[in-house]
């Protein structure tokens, strides 16, 4: 079975939103479902429906000022765009989202700044020690960026045009498309 390997890094230039979500994600690692709704209910961030049917294989690590998640998905999902938006507006600061693509044994990376796509010398621009530590975290040699859109890209637009690839076909009004290819993230295709 092919599938995606996911390793997510979050970064909270607020502090004890870190340890309110580090605590959060060792709940859920631990199965501890009760104090993890809590939580979650408290940061207004629902991560226990995708963390329990979506993603398999978690681990996490947590320090001051980010969160780093790995977990794994079937192959047929890709970025996890609806958990970026509720973190980043929970008050999510950055995060960096690389992929292993078993199937075509390619590496993905993007990265994102305030609930927006954008390329990585904008990232590391705005958060320089968050960059510091992708480079440390991230010592792939066999990287394929997806990181080069001529502006950000709101996560609300990837998440209409590209994850939920669920549509019906009953819909009046198709959704953009987003055309992803192993060199770049391309514009909405019509």
């Amino acid at each position: 079975m092919s599938r995606n390997s996911h390793t997510l890094l979050l970064f909270n230039q607020n502090e004890e939103l870190n340890r309110q979500c580090a605590v959060l994600f060792y709940k859920l690692s631990r199965g501890d479902r009760p104090d993890a709704r809590r939580i979650s209910n408290k940061l207004t961030l629902e991560v226990s429906r995708i963390w329990d049917e979506e993603w398999y294989r978690h681990r996490f690590a947590a320090k001051p000022g980010w969160i780093r998640l790995e977990f794994e998905t079937a192959r047929e999902r890709h970025m996890p765009i609806r958990f970026l938006q509720r973190m980043f507006t929970a008050g999510l600061t950055g995060a960096v989202l690389e992929t292993f693509h078993d199937q075509t044994c390619e590496t993905s990376r993007c990265y994102f700044l305030q609930g927006a796509l954008i390329d990585r010398d904008g990232f590391a621009a705005v958060l320089p020690d968050a960059a510091a530590i992708c480079q440390q975290a991230f010592a792939s040699d066999q990287m394929v960026y997806i990181d080069h859109p001529d502006s950000p890209i709101p996560l609300q637009f990837l998440n209409d045009a590209g994850e939920d690839t669920r549509r019906t076909d009953t819909e009046q009004v198709p959704r953009p498309r987003l055309i992803m290819n192993r060199d770049t993230l391309i514009s909405p295709a019509s």
